[in-house]
């Protein structure tokens, strides 16, 4: 049913059963009619690097719910929380934060304050960008975890126009079981 034939059908039924239901309908459906964009006058998202294109490709000055793969420091640079289920480290209520700081280096705790400074039994490293590829060098690995030392993401970042809103990371390289689990949740941003 398109459009013309939608508005004549509402206004039927309107017209013959004219309660205020039906009126405030078809206003409503006038309004969505009119405030819909078709399919023509959607804008095309350039494609991401990656396996996948962008959902939702950022746009400068787009003020709208959008998706960048990050390649850059500064593209993940902050505290995001996530969860934590490593049984050499696992705060009680197995939820945490990763600081991915502008240097290069990222520190997890248990808390926001925590992730000011590495301590232990805590892991932190370096991170670094080839392309699209995040890699993290990890420190403060278990003696019986050496498989979690090393890992390979791409790392979608969900944006609100230019603000952060989560991570989401894809594996590349990683066999690192309870790290695997915990970034297979998006981690929500929490501040700078």
């Amino acid at each position: 049913m398109n459009r013309t034939q939608l508005q004549s059908a509402t206004s039927m039924t309107a017209s013959r059963h004219p309660t205020p239901f039906h009126v405030l309908k078809l206003g409503l459906t006038g309004l969505l009619l009119s405030c819909a964009p078709t399919l023509a006058q959607t804008p095309a998202a350039a494609p991401a690097a990656g396996p996948y294109p962008a959902l939702v490709a950022c746009e400068a000055g787009q003020d709208r719910p959008c998706v960048v793969l990050a390649s850059q420091a500064s593209d993940i640079t902050g505290v995001w929380k996530q969860y934590q289920h490593n049984p050499a480290f696992a705060p009680s209520n197995s939820m945490g934060f990763i600081r991915y700081a502008a240097d290069g280096t990222f520190v997890l705790s248990s808390t926001v304050a925590g992730t000011a400074q590495p301590a232990a039994p805590f892991p932190h490293g370096t991170y670094s960008f080839s392309g699209s590829r995040l890699t993290m060098n990890v420190q403060g690995v278990p003696p019986s975890m050496p498989e979690c030392a090393l890992a390979v993401y791409e790392v979608r970042v969900l944006r609100l126009g230019s603000r952060p809103v989560a991570l989401q990371y894809t594996p590349v390289q990683d066999t690192c079981k309870p790290r695997l689990a915990d970034l297979s949740y998006d981690l929500p941003y929490v501040g700078p």
